[in-house]
């Protein structure tokens, strides 16, 4: 069976309608669930946002990195050390104990269960919120 190459694009944009479809009802079902506005959760999305650029262009920069070449496919998740971070931008100290229960929030979160490599994408950290 022969495809053009225009079948195949028109085919490809159907997919992507469709997964960008999934994704936002998803996130509305979340935002119902979380009781969140349409403000709160876009404006949730900037930190997001902010805080996936600042972290990727801190590692980067950093002279032992061996980060991977900018990519515009790359995933938005917000590591560990990120979430941290944020939080500590926000004025409040973490203690040990307050540490722990982040991190497991975080763990919890994470995809594939991870602590030190977890990475939260938008609905996870929206929900860590």
């Amino acid at each position: 069976p022969n495809i053009t190459f225009w079948t195949f694009v028109q085919l490809a944009r159907m997919l992507r309608t469709q997964r960008e479809k999934a994704e936002e009802e998803t996130l509305m079902a979340l935002q119902k669930e979380l009781r969140f506005s349409d403000g709160e959760t876009e404006e949730f999305r900037q930190v997001f946002r902010y805080w996936v650029r600042l972290m990727r262009d801190l590692s980067e920069s950093s002279p032992s990195s061996t980060a991977r070449p900018k990519s515009q496919q790359a995933p938005e998740e917000l590591s560990r050390d990120g979430v941290r971070r944020l939080v500590r931008s926000l004025g409040v100290s973490i203690s040990p104990i307050n540490a722990d229960a982040l991190d497991i929030q975080i763990q919890s979160l994470d995809e594939e269960n991870r602590l030190e490599t977890a990475m939260l994408p938008f609905n996870a950290f929206l929900r860590l919120m």
